[in-house]
């Protein structure tokens, strides 16, 4: 974590930079609005919005019609994010739904302080924690999936994790959990095939 006084150099830093700056290129309009207030000398005109985007893969087959139903997310989970509130629903679902037990895998590594969460609260049976895997593998994952998860925290909800663009492309459906106003409630909303949940 960076203190007050790396804090006091890096926008100084970061000031210089964006005022000799060409262009400023941001992915989102909020990121845009973000950026032009926390540097409020940079020329508005020259700040450009350019979302990411993503081919379309060939149509994956569907997910299985019995048996578990798999929650998929992909990376990491920061400071300000967590499967926790994820968890407890398959939790409460197994009671009324036996024969279609919910799992949520991860891809990548948990936080020690999140994984503590999970075992305090006794959620573990509900999560599978899987290592990094290459990208092709992955996204065959992704179209397996029944579900695709993706988290934003807090600290930057102008932002849109880059995994979206890799769930949209996989063509399952996502569930967006996010701050009001995030980044990805606007990009969920005009793609369609998601669910936003504040």
């Amino acid at each position: 974590r960076v203190g007050a006084i790396g804090q006091w150099f890096a926008r100084r830093i970061e000031g210089r930079v964006v005022k000799r700056s060409a262009a400023g290129v941001l992915n989102t309009p909020s990121m845009r609005a973000s950026f032009e207030k926390f540097f409020p000398r940079s020329e508005i005109p020259r700040n450009f919005v350019i979302p990411n985007g993503f081919e379309f893969a060939a149509e994956g087959p569907p997910p299985p019609a019995d048996g578990p139903i798999r929650i998929v997310h992909a990376g990491e989970i920061y400071t300000g994010r967590s499967l926790v509130p994820v968890l407890r629903a398959p939790q409460r679902l197994q009671v009324r739904h036996p024969d279609r037990p919910i799992r949520v895998v991860t891809y990548g590594d948990l936080p020690v302080v999140e994984l503590n969460r999970i075992r305090e609260q006794e959620l573990e049976p509900w999560l599978e924690v899987r290592p990094r895997i290459p990208f092709a593998e992955l996204f065959a994952e992704l179209q397996r999936a029944h579900l695709l998860l993706a988290v934003v925290g807090e600290h930057m909800p102008y932002s849109t994790p880059y995994k979206v663009y890799d769930y949209m492309a996989a063509g399952r459906p996502i569930l967006g959990i996010a701050p009001r106003g995030a980044g990805l409630f606007l990009l969920l909303s005009v793609r369609g095939g998601g669910l936003r949940i504040e």
